[in-house]
């Protein structure tokens, strides 16, 4: 009987317990499972200031409520439009509660200088006001009415006025339009441009020792191995051309963009030996994933490229040439991973349109019986 008396107080102590942790974490988790949490702040309608840990909850991209945790080890609390007035993250992600169109909603403020800078996605899409006064202004999508709207803002700067044809509809540009117009700068805008180039470049194969290319040869009476000097192997030039693009990415940094490049050149290369020559044909494809910095400078303007390069072969053919007859070497290469650079100036010369000059290269690597190329080569780009 006591036993049976135990049991039935440890299930009831268990389900207790069970019901109580439930009670806690329902329906908000705790920090250690809320693993998004960030620091950040709350303003309270008593305009009390509290720091500690948010995370933030949105729906279809706007902020609807905030979950705050005092410490980490504390239990989150909701708040929302009845209870806060702003809240924001150590990541500049900052939500004002304003009124629009007769309701109250929380508006993701963009920049922290004047003119003031608000998003807010509704059904008929994003929207982005500017504070003027106590007043929320909405900044129309229309392109003739969006430009007269930034011509009036920037009607005491001019520097600024000769920009505005660089400021797109979205949370980058907008902001950017904003900081310029703050300090009646000139300095360009970065927008989403795509471009093609052409290139000279001069490159050089690399093998770790003096390499030699197999082929079998009845004159020979059967296999002859030929020995490829490395003093030999010169540099060569050949054409390239490709496409790229400049991608704003980074709101509160303006000199750097996201730049992908792919770019196609096709390759010939004869080594001569006492008695043969080797003949190297490749096409190949040149990726390569970079970032551009951009002084922003309003004419001419300074950029450096920086990333990481891959080199897809599309064919290539190895074959020697002996006494006026071709043998296959059966060699192969293989694609070949690297770094790239790039340094030049972008020169504005239409409406949206620049001319960059400059100097590109990249090193690569294969990790396959030892190759590697480098390549520099001045270039010509236009942009679109």
């Amino acid at each position: 009987m006591k036993s049976l008396q135990t049991l039935v107080v440890f299930f009831m102590f268990f389900g207790i317990t069970i019901t109580y942790s439930q009670g806690i974490s329902t329906p908000v988790s705790s920090f250690k499972e809320n693993s998004s949490a960030e620091k950040g702040y709350i303003i309270s309608k008593n305009n009390e200031y509290k720091g500690g840990f948010i995370f933030l909850e949105k729906i279809k991209g706007n902020a609807e409520s905030v979950l705050f945790y005092e410490s980490k080890q504390s239990q989150p609390v909701r708040y929302d439009k009845t209870s806060v007035i702003e809240f924001g993250n150590d990541k500049d992600e900052i939500y004002v509660l304003m009124e629009i169109e007769g309701d109250q909603v929380f508006l993701e403020k963009l920049n922290s200088n004047e003119p003031y800078i608000f998003y807010y996605y509704s059904k008929e899409g994003k929207k982005f006001y500017y504070k003027e006064g106590n007043d929320l202004v909405l900044i129309p999508r229309d392109e003739r009415e969006f430009v007269g709207v930034l011509k009036n803002l920037a009607h005491n700067c001019e520097n600024v006025s000769d920009i505005i044809k660089l400021v797109n509809y979205n949370k980058i540009s907008l902001p950017a339009f904003s900081s310029r117009l703050n300090n009646c700068s000139n300095k360009k805008i970065p927008y989403f441009k795509g471009g093609v180039f052409a290139s000279a470049q001069l490159h050089k194969f690399t093998l770790e020792d003096d390499y030699y290319f197999a082929f079998y040869s009845f004159e020979l009476e059967g296999v002859y191995h030929l020995y490829i000097s490395q003093d030999n192997f010169n540099p060569q030039y050949n054409l390239s051309y490709g496409v790229f693009f400049d991608i704003p990415v980074f709101k509160n940094n303006l000199n750097f963009t996201f730049h992908p490049e792919f770019e196609f050149s096709s390759s010939n290369y004869e080594y001569k030996e006492d008695v043969a020559s080797v003949i190297i044909d490749l096409n190949y494809l040149n990726t390569n994933i970079m970032f551009r910095y951009n002084n922003q400078s309003h004419k001419s303007s300074l950029f450096i490229d920086f990333g990481l390069a891959y080199s897809y072969i599309i064919a290539n053919d190895v074959h020697i040439e002996f006494q006026g007859a071709n043998y296959n070497t059966g060699y192969q290469f293989k694609n070949m991973y690297g770094l790239a650079f790039g340094v030049g100036m972008e020169y504005a010369i239409f409406k949206r349109n620049t001319l960059n000059v400059g100097l590109k290269g990249n090193y690569l690597t294969s990790f396959y019986q030892n190759p590697s190329v480098w390549n520099i080569a001045p270039f010509i780009a236009f942009t679109f």
